[in-house]
């Protein structure tokens, strides 16, 4: 078992520890709450209760407040940022951290969508570029006698390789007698 502390975050002058273990990452449910300003008890109660989030707790040994190790309740980390999104609470920390995911998450979708809008767009129009040389080339007579040579290099290579094989087995003939 692989375990070993870091320093995760600091936040509102706190420092906030994970610990990888086994390939993922676990942060202590604890020092986030003290550092939010929201009753850890409760959003621990609320964690217990939730479909998903309850499944994935785990008690972790990690850096506690007082830089011991302390078993601590955790939370895998992908699973961190919306368990805190979701708690309730009036919290001027809790509301600034909501704020920014709120506009992490609005980025996310409206850099997607105008992304795959302007991919879509230079796409039809390399498309539609490609189609015009298609149709000015294909009326030269130089690219169709490049078209029609290209066309006979995999015949070529067939025949060669069967040329090569009879010369081979003609050799061993002789070879034989």
């Amino acid at each position: 078992m692989n375990t070993s502390n870091k320093k995760f975050l600091e936040f509102n002058g706190r420092n906030i520890f994970f610990v990888a273990k086994d390939g993922q990452y676990w942060v202590a449910i604890k020092p986030i709450c003290e550092a939010l300003g929201v009753d850890y008890i409760r959003q621990f109660k609320n964690l217990q209760t939730d479909e998903i989030l309850s499944q994935l707790l785990s008690e972790q040994t990690m850096v506690a407040a007082d830089n011991k190790l302390r078993k601590m309740v955790s939370l895998p980390e992908k699973f961190v940022y919306g368990w805190i999104f979701q708690i309730k609470s009036s919290s001027p920390d809790l509301n600034k951290y909501k704020l920014k995911v709120y506009e992490i998450v609005y980025d996310y979708f409206k850099g997607t969508i105008t992304k795959r809008s302007h991919l879509l767009q230079e796409r039809t129009n390399n498309e539609a570029e490609i189609k015009t040389i298609e149709d000015r080339l294909t009326s030269n007579e130089d690219y169709k006698r490049l078209v029609e040579l290209q066309n006979t290099i995999p015949k070529l290579r067939k025949e060669l390789k069967n040329a090569d094989a009879e010369l081979i087995s003609g050799q061993m003939d002789i070879w034989d007698s």
